[in-house]
């Protein structure tokens, strides 16, 4: 079930991504988001789904819609 959700969580990524490229004037925010999602990725790839690092996920998702909205 975790990995289910953390599928879904890499789905938003991408929307957000897709979302903030199609706005040049937010470059600050693309960096960003871009340079979360990697790390979130790093994570992802080079540890076990234990609830810890499932945590952390949904910690970088909600980083990456804090800064979409703001």
């Amino acid at each position: 079930e975790e990995n289910s959700d953390d599928d879904d969580c890499i789905d938003d990524f991408e929307l957000d991504v897709l979302k903030s490229v199609s706005q040049p004037h937010k470059k600050v925010e693309k960096i960003m988001i871009i340079a979360i999602m990697v790390i979130n990725l790093f994570f992802i790839l080079s540890s076990h789904f234990t609830l810890k690092t499932f945590g952390r996920n949904l910690v970088y998702c909600e980083l990456i819609r804090f800064f979409i909205v703001n």
